[in-house]
């Protein structure tokens, strides 16, 4: 294959935006007019994890287009837990350029932690051995804060960047230390799960999944309800276990009271696909995690209502609404309530709605008072 211009080599586990960056210094023009000429868009700083010109530059770089996604993009660890049918139409989408936005695709990767990240001694090395400093796949994954090579913390750009774009290689960019959330064997784990999922080809679809997680936690004794597993135990277990900063810092925070994203993780008709980092989380919590405490759960059915609340709004509304009618020849607080749509809500529970009811006994007064005056 024929190169039709020039593009840097790129260096083992090295992402593509950071073989663009090299390309520009090599060439000897800006980033800008780099882009311009390979994709048609002027941008100085490059997003480094994918791009939508798989096809153009692989072919500058005497490579397939399919090569240049798994070696050089986080495309297998974005991939790590779909099905093998989904991954190679993925696939098939991005090395052709006809995949859409590659936002949704990038923040499956970043998750929360928008700031490119580099080991100080890697640089050393790559400049010893290259001549130059790039920016490498396995620093950038989540749950990597130190490096798997050397063990030294990373540092990162001190900016949080939404295209995780930089302009410049690692040993040229300012940097500060990253952001520990906690330090213990899981750490290490969710670390070195992440690394090894740009080298797994093992698929399998979302429901076996789903099974394997919920068959684990009931072999552990997880707490179950009438229906199954307790999955409100389950999530609060969850929080308790890595700790809500944990959650928070990789903006995947749940309300336990609610459907979430590990509950639908362990569901056992659940469709819904996850990105690789909560897959990533939820296997830490079965494997380190301690059985969590019996939350209380409410029987399947209605639930009760805050009928404090309920009736606060519905006074508020109706006052209001009350308040715009003449004093002469107003319509019934029944016809009003109706016209508000909770007419059915106070009929059933008037005992309950205090204020409300008093606001109706009022206004049926106020109408006697007018007779009595005529």
């Amino acid at each position: 294959m024929a190169r039709h211009f020039y593009i840097a080599e790129p260096y083992p586990d090295e992402l593509i935006g950071s073989v663009l960056i090299r390309t520009a210094r090599h060439r000897g023009i800006g980033n800008k007019k780099l882009t311009s000429l390979l994709m048609n868009s002027s941008q100085t700083k490059i997003p480094l994890l994918l791009s939508l010109h798989l096809n153009t530059l692989a072919e500058a770089m005497c490579l397939t287009p399919l090569n240049l996604l798994h070696a050089h993009t986080p495309f297998r660890f974005i991939t790590a837990f779909m099905t093998n049918e989904f991954t190679e139409y993925l696939a098939r989408q991005l090395t052709s350029g006809s995949y859409g936005s590659l936002s949704v695709l990038c923040q499956s990767v970043t998750f929360g932690r928008l700031r490119p990240r580099y080991c100080p001694s890697c640089v050393q090395e790559d400049l010893r051995i290259f001549g130059e400093s790039y920016w490498h796949r396995k620093h950038n994954l989540p749950f990597v804060d130190v490096c798997c090579l050397h063990d030294l913390p990373l540092l990162q750009v001190p900016k949080t960047i939404n295209s995780f774009a930089v302009s410049r290689p690692p040993d040229e960019s300012e940097a500060i230390p990253v952001e520990k959330n906690f330090q213990s064997e899981v750490s290490e784990w969710l670390a070195h799960q992440s690394i090894s999922k740009l080298e797994t080809t093992f698929r399998q679809r979302v429901e076996d999944w789903s099974s394997a997680y919920r068959e684990i936690a009931i072999q552990r004794n997880f707490p179950v309800s009438s229906t199954g597993l307790c999955s409100k135990s389950f999530c609060a277990g969850l929080v308790e276990f890595y700790g809500a900063g944990f959650f928070a810092l990789h903006n995947c925070s749940f309300n336990i009271e609610r459907v979430s994203w590990p509950s639908l993780m362990l569901q056992q008709s659940n469709r819904t696909e996850m990105v690789t980092a909560k897959h990533l989380i939820l296997q830490g919590y079965l494997l380190f995690g301690s059985n969590p405490n019996k939350e209380h759960t409410l029987k399947p059915g209605r639930k009760p209502r805050d009928y404090l609340l309920l009736d606060k709004n519905i006074s508020r509304k109706l006052e209001k609404r009350m308040a715009k009618e003449p004093v002469f020849g107003r319509p019934s607080a029944q016809k009003l309530m109706a016209e508000l749509g909770v007419w059915g809500v106070y009929r059933h529970a008037r005992v309950q709605l205090k204020t409300t009811k008093a606001l109706v006994n009022s206004w049926y007064q106020a109408f006697l008072n007018l007779g009595k005056d005529k």
